[in-house]
C-alpha cells in the first residue's frame, strides 16, 4: 500500500484541511475501511455485470501484466503477422499469431496480429480465449479461432453488459470511463468500403481522456515505444477511419455516489438558507496515485450537482486519490488530496467542506486625535454588536491591537453574507453613535478567492469625546473709609489649566509635568501627593471679572484637529487643575490652586467665584547650626532677600533706611543674636534668602531658602521666621604610615585622635571634650589612613595622634603628635592636612665578638627558633640564666655571654631546656662589624637565640650557649613572658634588640722535650714523690734549636706579631710556643729546622686541630747525641694532655676563663 506524502491534518486544527467520508475517516489516510464507513448502501451488493477477465477465468489483471513489461521487449517490437513474422494467410482457421518476443513459437519465430497480442496477454494472466475462439453466437457466426476479432465482436454483442458503445474516438475519450488496461474495439461502420478492418487495443492513457493505446498493427501514429508494424504504444489507431467505438473495463466498475457537505452548518446555513454559501459547482478528479506530492494517473472528473452529489464508477479494491480542483461558493479548497480504497460495492461517500468565514475589524479613533484618547477619556471598552447572514448576534470590545497599532473590535469566524453592525457602549469619557436612528449599518461579507478566514476592516469609527467648561467670576478684597471689605471684579487675572494625569496621559500623547503653582511650588493632592499633568492653556478675566476656559478655543485651526471644526466646550472628559497664575496688584494673595475639578458630561459648565485678599507681613531670618538645630551665636553672617517675579526669575530687594543714616540696603548681617528682621513688612508673594557670607566654621549655603508671604501678620503679632541653616565644614586627617627601612606602606597599624582641648561651635555646644576619641583608622595596604568629619569648633582645633595598635612586626609608636585644623573659607567643606610617620620593624641584633680582641667576627650563623610555650612543654622546665654570678636580679640591655664559661651549663642543664620548634624562624650571619640583625619578628612570641654555625676556617669554635627573650604585642623585647606580666609593659628592656655573644677559639701549645728524660719520667715508679716528679717533668723541657709550624698547603705560619722572627721559634723549656685561631680540623706539621744543641734532629710531628676551647698540647721529641741506644720505635708523636708543668702552665691559664689547673707533665703520653 501507498502512503500519503503529505502530514495528515487533525479537522480540530485545520479548516482546510477537514475532508471526511461518511463517519469521519481522517483526509490523507489510505486505509480500507468497512463500506458501511462510506455510508454504502445496502441496496447495491453485488457488481452489475461480469468483466471478460473473470469470464475466461483469469487470476491476474492485464494491467499488471502490461505494466511488468512496459520497459522491455516482451510484448513491445514483436512483429506484425498472422501466420509468421510479416506473413499473413487469407486463411482464418491457419491464424496462430500469440507469439510475442517473450513467448516465441515453436520454430523459435515471435509473430502476433491486434486480437493475438490480446490473447496473449489475457492467457499470461490465466484466461482460457479459447472460450470465445469456439464461441457461437445467434448468427451462427463461426470462423477461425481466438485470434479473429470478429468472434470477439460476436461475443461482446451478445454480452452487451460489458462494453459501452461510442460513435467516435472524440466521444470515447471524453466520456471519461476509460482506465489503463481496458480493451478498446474499432469497429468499422462499412465494412464494403475497400480495406475496411476492425481493430483491437489496450488502452494505456494515465486519464481517462489521454490518447494513448498498447497494441499490435500495421500502423500507429505517435509511436513512443515498439514499432511500427508491429507491436507498440501510440496513439488511439483505426484501421478504419470511418468506425465505431466499444469500450470493454476488464475491471468490474463499481458505482459511488460522492456528496458534498458543509463542516460546519452552523456557519454555512442549513438547506441553503444563507445564499452566500452553495453545494454545487464543486470540480473533482480522480488520479490513481500520488507520488512525492504529484497525482498521476487521472481517473475521471466530476462536478457536484445542486444537492452537491455526483457519480462515478471506479475499480473495486482500488486505492484512488480525490483532489478538489474547485470548491463551491462559499467553501474552501482542500489543502491536500484525499485517498479512499473502494470496496466491492457502490455506496456513498460524503466529501466535506469547510465554510468560508470573516474576520471583522472595527478600528476606533478619535475624531480629532486618531488612535490618541483625549483627556481621561479612553478608546478602550467601546461595545460593537454585528448580526450575522444567519441572524446569531456576536458581540466585541475595542482593545488595542498591536498589528494595527490602534485600538480595534475583532470579530472571529463570521458566515458570509449580509450582516448588520452597531455601537452598543461607547468607550469611557465618548459619546455613544446615533447617525442612524437605532445605530445599525449593514454589512457585506464575502470571500472571492475561498480563502478559509477573510478580514475585513471597516472604516474607521470616529469617535466624538464629551467636552465641558470651567467658567466663573474674580473679585477683590478693597477697604472702604469704613474699613469694611468691599468686592469688586478684578480684570486681568491670568489662571492656568492644567489636565491632571491619571497616569495615561502620557500614553495618549499629552507633555506630562509637575504642576507648580505661580510660585513654582508643587501642586499638592489631599493625601500630599504631587500632582502631574498636562498644560491646556491660560484664560484671563475680562472687565466684569468673568473668566471662560472657551476663550481657549480662540484660534482653532481645523486642519491640526483632523478636519474637525471648533466644538462648542473647550475641555475634554476629565479632572483638571485651575492656578491663579498672575494678578495686576502684587499685594494681593493668589487664590490657593483649585484641584479636582471635574469634567464628565457633554455640555457641562463648573462655575466658580474666587476672591483676591491683600497680605503683609514682617519676616525674621533666623541662623541655624544645621546638625545640632541651634542658633549660631557668631555675628557675620551676611543674607539678601530676593522676590520671585511672574517670569519665575528672582531680583534683590533693597530697603530705604532712615537710622542712623539715610541710605538704601540690600545687604544685611545677622548679628551675636543669631537673627535679624527685615526692616519692612513683605508684600503677599514667594521670596528667597540668599547667604552670601558665612562665619568660621560655616559655608555658605549653595541653595536659596525660598518662602511664600501668604498669611496676614502685624508687627506685633511677631510675623514670619524663617531659618536659615548652615552646615559646617569638617577637617580631615590624612596619614601614611611607612616601614622605616624600605620607605614601603604599613597595613595594620591603628591610630587614635582625639582632642587636645575642648572643641566648642559657635551655637556653644561642646563636641569634643578635650581627650575625647574623634576617631580611629586602621593603614591600608599602602599604609594610608585617615579620620573624616572632624569638628573645626571655632575655626580652628588642635588634635592629638596616637599609634595604638602596631601590626605584626612592628614597634608601636609611642610618640604623641599634634596637627591643627584651620578653616579655609565658605566654600571649602573640608579641610585636609596630611602627615607621615615611619614605623620601626622589631629588631633583634646579635653582636659576635672574639673573646680575646672584642673585634666582631663576621659570618658566624645565628638562628632564632620560636619557644614552644603550650603547658605540656612548659612543665618542669626552668629559665636559663645567662648573667655572671653575683649579678643576679640585675638586667642589662647587653648581655656578654662567653662560650667557654656557658658551654658547660648549657650542657648540664639541656634535658630542661625549654622545647622549640624544629625549624628556625630566622637564620642569618654576622656581617663586617659581626652583628647579625633579625628584622620583622612577630609579636607577642618567645624567642630562643642560638650560634648554629661557627667560623671554623678562623679557628673559632661552635657556642652552645642559648639566649632566651620575649617580643610583647607593642614590639619591645623583655627578657621572659613572665618579666613582661609580672613587669608590664614599663619593664621592658632599653635597648633589648642586642646581644652580645663572645667566642673562644682553637689553642696548641708547642713543647719540646728530652725524649729520654720523657722516657725515664714515665717509667719511673709509683713511690717517687710528687716534688721529685714535678722538677722531672720539668728538667725534661728543652731550650733552643729551631722550629716552623708548617700549614696543609705547606706553608710555615706566621709566629704571633711578639715574636722577632717571621715563622721560626726556638724551644723555651717550660713556655710553649702558643698557636691560636688555628681553624679547626685542619692538619699542620711541626717541622725542626735546627735541633737544640747535644741532640740529635727529631722527626717532624703531625697534628689535628680538634674542636675545642681547650688548649690542645703537642711535645716534639729529640734524643741526645750521646744518650743510651734508643728505646722508641723512631717516631715522635703528639702528646696528648692539657698542660705541662707549673711554670708553662702560668702562660696557658690566661687562654683560660675557667682558671683551669695546668695537669702535672707526668699524665702526658707519647701517641702510639
Amino acid at each position: 500500500m501507498m502512503s500519503s506524502p503529505f502530514p495528515v491534518p487533525h479537522a480540530n486544527i485545520s479548516r482546510r484541511a477537514f475532508m471526511g467520508i461518511a463517519g469521519g475517516f481522517a483526509t490523507g489516510s489510505l486505509v480500507t475501511l468497512p463500506h458501511a464507513a462510506f455510508g454504502i448502501s445496502p441496496a447495491s451488493a453485488a457488481p452489475s455485470h461480469t468483466t471478460v477477465e473473470q469470464y475466461l477465468g483469469a487470476t491476474r489483471s492485464a494491467l499488471e501484466e502490461l505494466e511488468s513489461h512496459e520497459a522491455d521487449s516482451y510484448y513491445l517490437g514483436t512483429p506484425y503477422g498472422t501466420i509468421g513474422p510479416g506473413e499473413f494467410s487469407p486463411l482464418l482457421a491457419d491464424w496462430d499469431c500469440w507469439h510475442p518476443n517473450g513467448k516465441p513459437a515453436a520454430n523459435g519465430e515471435s509473430y502476433m496480429n491486434c486480437t493475438g497480442f490480446v490473447v496473449a496477454v489475457l492467457e499470461a494472466c490465466g484466461a482460457d480465449c479459447d472460450i470465445i475462439g469456439s464461441y457461437v453466437d445467434a448468427t451462427g457466426y463461426d470462423f477461425g479461432n481466438k485470434s479473429n476479432l470478429s468472434r470477439w465482436r460476436h461475443f461482446f454483442d451478445e454480452h452487451a453488459s460489458m462494453r459501452t458503445r461510442y460513435e467516435s474516438k472524440e466521444a470515447l475519450l471524453a466520456s471519461g470511463k476509460l482506465s489503463k488496461g481496458d480493451l478498446i474495439m474499432a469497429e468499422p461502420n462499412d465494412w464494403g468500403v475497400n480495406g475496411a478492418d476492425n481493430h483491437i487495443m489496450f488502452f494505456w492513457g494515465d486519464s481517462p481522456n489521454e490518447d494513448r493505446a498498447w497494441h499490435s498493427s500495421s500502423k500507429g501514429n505517435g509511436v513512443i515505444a515498439g514499432k511500427a508494424p508491429g507491436n507498440m504504444i501510440s496513439r488511439i489507431t483505426p484501421k478504419t477511419a470511418d468506425c465505431y467505438w466499444l469500450h470493454v473495463p476488464l475491471t468490474n466498475l463499481i458505482e459511488v455516489l460522492l456528496s458534498k457537505k458543509s463542516a460546519d452548518a452552523s456557519v454555512s446555513g442549513e438547506s441553503g438558507a444563507n445564499p452566500a454559501y452553495a453545494l454545487s459547482g464543486a470540480t473533482f478528479s480522480i488520479y490513481r496515485s500520488l507520488e512525492g506530492g504529484e497525482l498521476s494517473g487521472l481517473i475521471t472528473t466530476f462536478t457536484t450537482d445542486k444537492n452537491g452529489h455526483a457519480s462515478v464508477e471506479l475499480s473495486p479494491g482500488d486505492t484512488v486519490w480525490i483532489n478538489e480542483d474547485e470548491p463551491p461558493k462559499g467553501f474552501t479548497a482542500w489543502d491536500e488530496p484525499l485517498s479512499l480504497t473502494v470496496g466491492d460495492s457502490g455506496g456513498e461517500v460524503i466529501l466535506k467542506d469547510v465554510p468560508c468565514v470573516v474576520d471583522v475589524v472595527v478600528v476606533k479613533e478619535d475624531a480629532e486625535t486618531g488612535p490618541l484618547a483625549q483627556g481621561w477619556a479612553t478608546l478602550e471598552g467601546a461595545v460593537y454588536e454585528i448580526e450575522d447572514a444567519n441572524g446569531a448576534l456576536h458581540r466585541a470590545e475595542t482593545a488595542w491591537v498591536e498589528s494595527l497599532d490602534g485600538w480595534a473590535a475583532v470579530f472571529k469566524g463570521l458566515p458570509l453574507g449580509t450582516a448588520r453592525i452597531r455601537e452598543v457602549t461607547p468607550p469611557r469619557g465618548y459619546l455613544l453613535d446615533a447617525s442612524e436612528e437605532d445605530g445599525w449599518h449593514d454589512l457585506h461579507l464575502s470571500s472571492e478567492a475561498h480563502e478559509p478566514v477573510v478580514s475585513i476592516r471597516l472604516d474607521t469609527h470616529l469617535e466624538t469625546v464629551i467636552r465641558g467648561d470651567i467658567v466663573g467670576g474674580k473679585f477683590k478684597e478693597e477697604p472702604d473709609d469704613e474699613n469694611e471689605s468691599a468686592k469688586s471684579p478684578l480684570a486681568g487675572c491670568v489662571f492656568d489649566i492644567w489636565l491632571q494625569d491619571d497616569g495615561g496621559l502620557a500614553s495618549r500623547g499629552y507633555e506630562v509635568e509637575s504642576i507648580v503653582d505661580a510660585q513654582g511650588n508643587p501642586v499638592m493632592d489631599e493625601d500630599g501627593t504631587a500632582l502631574s499633568g498636562a498644560y491646556m492653556g491660560s484664560i484671563e478675566s475680562h472687565e466684569d471679572g468673568r473668566f471662560d476656559t472657551r476663550d481657549l478655543l480662540d484660534g482653532w485651526d481645523p486642519s491640526e484637529h483632523n478636519g474637525v471644526a471648533a466644538p462648542e466646550h473647550a475641555l475634554p472628559y476629565g479632572t483638571y487643575v485651575l492656578i491663579e497664575a498672575a494678578c495686576p496688584d502684587p499685594a494681593l494673595r493668589l487664590v490657593e490652586p483649585i484641584c479636582g475639578i471635574e469634567i464628565r458630561a457633554q455640555s457641562q459648565e463648573v462655575f466658580l467665584m474666587l476672591e483676591d485678599k491683600r497680605i503683609t507681613s514682617p519676616v525674621c531670618v533666623r541662623k541655624i547650626d544645621k546638625r545640632s538645630g541651634l542658633p549660631i551665636l557668631k555675628p557675620g553672617t551676611t543674607v539678601e532677600l530676593l522676590r520671585k517675579e511672574e517670569d519665575g526669575t528672582y531680583q534683590r530687594m533693597e530697603f530705604d533706611v532712615h537710622y542712623p543714616d539715610n541710605t538704601t540696603v540690600s545687604s544685611f548681617v545677622i548679628d551675636e543674636d543669631g537673627f535679624i528682621w527685615f526692616p519692612a513688612q513683605l508684600d503677599w508673594g514667594t521670596y528667597a534668602i540668599r547667604e552670601t557670607k558665612a562665619v568660621p566654621p560655616y559655608l555658605v549655603a549653595n541653595e536659596a531658602v525660598e518662602f511664600v508671604v501668604d498669611e496676614h501678620h502685624d508687627w506685633g503679632e511677631g510675623g514670619i521666621e524663617i531659618t536659615l541653616a548652615d552646615e559646617a565644614a569638617t577637617g580631615t586627617i590624612k596619614g601614611l604610615k611607612t616601614d622605616r627601612e624600605n620607605g614601603q606602606g604599613v597595613m595594620g597599624a591603628t591610630y587614635e585622635v582625639r582632642a587636645a582641648y575642648d572643641v566648642v561651635m559657635p551655637d556653644g555646644e561642646v563636641v569634643l571634650a578635650a581627650g575625647d576619641v574623634a576617631g580611629t583608622a586602621i593603614t591600608d595596604k599602602n599604609g594610608a589612613w585617615s579620620i573624616e568629619g572632624l569638628p573645626l569648633g571655632e575655626g580652628s582645633v588642635v588634635y592629638e595622634i596616637r599609634e595604638i595598635a602596631t601590626p605584626n612586626g612592628y614597634v608601636l609608636d609611642g610618640t604623641t603628635h599634634t596637627v591643627t585644623l584651620d578653616y579655609a573659607d565658605g566654600a571649602t567643606p573640608v579641610v585636609e592636612t596630611q602627615v607621615t610617620y615611619e614605623e620601626a620593624p622589631t629588631e633583634l641584633i646579635v653582636k659576635k665578638t672574639d673573646a680575646e680582641t672584642g673585634e666582631g667576627i663576621e659570618g658566624v650563623e645565628f638562628s632564632v627558633f620560636l619557644k614552644d610555650e603550650s603547658p605540656e612543654s612548659a612543665e618542669g622546665s626552668k629559665e636559663p640564666d645567662d648573667t655572671e654570678e653575683g649579678d643576679e636580679g640585675e638586667e642589662s640591655s647587653k648581655t656578654p655571654i662567653d662560650g667557654n664559661e656557658k658551654a658547660s651549663k648549657a650542657k648540664a642543664a639541656e634535658s630542661e631546656t625549654p622545647s622549640i620548634e624544629h625549624e628556625p624562624v630566622a637564620v642569618t650571619s654576622t656581617d663586617a662589624s659581626g652583628e647579625a640583625r633579625f628584622l620583622y619578628l612577630a609579636n607577642d612570641a618567645t624567642y630562643l637565640i642560638r650560634e648554629t654555625s661557627a667560623r671554623n676556617d678562623l679557628g673559632y669554635v661552635l657556642s652552645d650557649a642559648e639566649t632566651e627573650r620575649y617580643l610583647s604585642p607593642d614590639g619591645a623585647w623583655h627578657t621572659s613572658r613572665k618579666a613582661y606580666e609580672a613587669e608590664g609593659p614599663d619593664g621592658h628592656l632599653e635597648t633589648a634588640s642586642v646581644i652580645e655573644v663572645t667566642n673562644d677559639f682553637t689553642k696548641v701549645a708547642i713543647y719540646k722535650a728530652d725524649a729520654d728524660a720523657w722516657e725515664q719520667m714515665t717509667g719511673s715508679s709509683d713511690s717517687v714523690k710528687e716534688s721529685e716528679r714535678v722538677a722531672a717533668e720539668q728538667s725534661a723541657l728543652l731550650n733552643g734549636g729551631a722550629f716552623r709550624l708548617i700549614g696543609e698547603d705547606g706553608e710555615p705560619i706566621a709566629l704571633p706579631a711578639s715574636h722577632d722572627a717571621e715563622d721560626t721559634w726556638a724551644a723555651a723549656g717550660k713556655q710553649p710556643q702558643l698557636f691560636t685561631h688555628l681553624p679547626v680540623g685542619a692538619r699542620f706539621v711541626v717541622q725542626e729546622v735546627a735541633a737544640p744543641e747535644g741532640f740529635s734532629p727529631g722527626e717532624e710531628v703531625e697534628f689535628t686541630v680538634e674542636d675545642t676551647t681547650e688548649v690542645q698540647t703537642v711535645v716534639v721529641f729529640n734524643r741526645k747525641i750521646e744518650s743510651l741506644p734508643r728505646t722508641f720505635d723512631g717516631k715522635w708523636r703528639v702528646a696528648a694532655g692539657f698542660g705541662i708543668a707549673a711554670a708553662g702552665g702560668a702562660a696557658i691559664a690566661a687562654y683560660s676563663r675557667r682558671r683551669v689547673q695546668v695537669e702535672r707533665l707526668s699524665n702526658l703520653r707519647l701517641s702510639k
